[in-house]
Formats: C-alpha cells, sequence, structure tokens
C-alpha cells in the first residue's frame, strides 16, 4: 500500500511537470494550451505505462546511458519547441547545450535532429517572410550543438577503428 501511495505521489508530481509544459508546442500537437483531453490524466497515464514497462525497468537497474540519453533528449526536444516559440537568447542557448549532451550521451541522439530539421522546413515553407529569422536561428542553434560534439565523434571513430565492417550482419538471415 505505501508503494502505490509513493507511485501516486510520483506521478502526479510528473504530470504536473509535464503539464507545465503546455503552450510549448503548435496547435498541431494539441492545441495552444494542450490536449483537449486534459493534460493531467494523459500525463500521468504517460509516466504509469512509462513506470511499469518491463524494458524500462530492466535498462534502469543496469548501470548504461538509455535513462540519461533519455532525459537528455526529451530536454533538447523541450528546448526547441521553447527556442522556436519564444525565441530568447536562454532557450537557444539551452538548446546548444541540450543538443551537445544528448549527442554526448549517445551518438544515435543525433538522429533526432533530422525531423526538427523537417519540422523547421515545415515553419519555413508555412510562413517564409515572417519565420525566416526564427527558423535561421533555432538552425544554427541546432548545428552549434553539432558542432560542439564533433571533435568527440571523430576522436571516438577514429580509436575504434571507424566505420563497422559490412560482413558483421550476415548472419542475420534476409
Amino acid at each position: 500500500m505505501l508503494l502505490a501511495k509513493r507511485l501516486g505521489v510520483l506521478l502526479g508530481r510528473i504530470g504536473a511537470g509535464i503539464g507545465r509544459c503546455r503552450g510549448l508546442f503548435p496547435a498541431g500537437f494539441g492545441g495552444p494550451r494542450g490536449s483537449a483531453l486534459g493534460e493531467r490524466p494523459i500525463a500521468g497515464l504517460a509516466a504509469l505505462i512509462f513506470a511499469v514497462n518491463l524494458v524500462t525497468i530492466k535498462y534502469s537497474r543496469e548501470a548504461r546511458m538509455y535513462p540519461l540519453a533519455l532525459a537528455l533528449v526529451l530536454a533538447q526536444v523541450c528546448f526547441f519547441a521553447r527556442s522556436l516559440r519564444a525565441g530568447t537568447t536562454l532557450a537557444h542557448t539551452g538548446l546548444v547545450l541540450a543538443t551537445a549532451l544528448a549527442i554526448a550521451a549517445t551518438f544515435t541522439a543525433s538522429l533526432v535532429l533530422v525531423p526538427e530539421g523537417l519540422y523547421l522546413l515545415l515553419v519555413l515553407a508555412a510562413a517564409p517572410t515572417r519565420a525566416w529569422r526564427r527558423v535561421v536561428a533555432v538552425g544554427s542553434a541546432l548545428g552549434a550543438g553539432l558542432i560542439l560534439t564533433a571533435p568527440s565523434m571523430i576522436i571516438a571513430l577514429r580509436l575504434r577503428g571507424g566505420a563497422p565492417n559490412p560482413r558483421t550482419w550476415d548472419w542475420i538471415p534476409r
């Protein structure tokens, strides 16, 4: 019973934290003030599903980079939305740092930049005369975060001997 009570308090705090991020996303992501179904029940349900997922429980008990990478990528996406919406220097600086930290945690986090870049192109295509300064600023912040981690990516690829051999996956049936 005590565990269920603590889990309920934790899920309530997570839901409240996610509820504070409302209004960051455009209308296509659930309206200007978040979901019409209510932020707290959906956030609590998402946190509950994540909390009882066996894969996340397994990897959270190991000393791996998955929880850290997930947290940093989520922070990067939050800063991306905030810098696209607000356009402040603090938001752009947070985007640069969050991008660099997420990519430093795992190089596959750089794949998040692809849909973000496509979204910037969609924003630019929707209103090219109004949005180009904002898109250039956010794109520059993303590029700066990527450039900050480029030396470590090059060093890691050189130390490990380059890209993996294509014959590595020959054992997988086609």
